[in-house]
């Protein structure tokens, strides 16, 4: 064997490891583009799942909200609904009812609590009709109806307070008659 084919045995060897260390330089390249390719793909999915859920919790949220705002204007109008009702109500009473008459017969109602009445108060238009009732007639802002007091104690029947009683205890009737609560 001569020196030509000792080298050129050498450089078939060589050739043969070169290449077999490109093909594997090759192989791993492709396994590292792959690697690259599926961590890319998997970040890519993991990006797209959070932006999802992210959007799902918005949704779920301002759909919530919009409930509430929803929730919170029906209880806006029905409350507007039931106090219509209520003036209604009391605008009709004090046109079907004389001044005079309502007043007595408030004064009467109250009178019956105390006993006697050592003095009334009543809307300054309804002062003369008041004088009728009691001798001590003094003016207080309300709307209409009368407070009697004797001594230290009182009975208020002024609309107001009448209107807040019978809103307290009609208050559920009148809500189931009308929205079926």
């Amino acid at each position: 064997m001569g020196i030509e084919e000792m080298a050129s045995g050498i450089l078939n060897e060589a050739e043969k490891r070169a290449q077999a260390i490109i093909q594997k330089g090759r192989e791993e390249e492709r396994s590292v583009e792959e690697e690259i390719k599926n961590k890319a793909k998997l970040e890519k999915e993991t990006i797209k799942n959070k932006t999802n859920e992210e959007i799902m919790r918005l949704e779920t949220r301002e759909i919530a909200s919009a409930r509430v705002t929803m929730k919170k204007q029906m209880v806006i109008e029905k409350k507007k609904i039931i106090d219509s009702i209520y003036d209604s109500f009391f605008s009709a009473m004090e046109k079907e009812i004389a001044k005079e008459e309502l007043l007595e017969t408030l004064f009467e109602a109250g009178k019956s609590k105390l006993g006697s009445v050592d003095r009334v108060y009543v809307n300054p238009n309804d002062v003369s009709a008041a004088k009728k009732l009691c001798k001590d007639v003094r003016t207080k802002n309300i709307s209409g109806g009368i407070v009697l007091e004797k001594g230290k104690e009182s009975v208020d029947l002024s609309m107001e307070t009448l209107r807040g009683l019978l809103r307290q205890r009609t208050l559920k009737s009148v809500s189931n008659v009308l929205f079926g609560d």
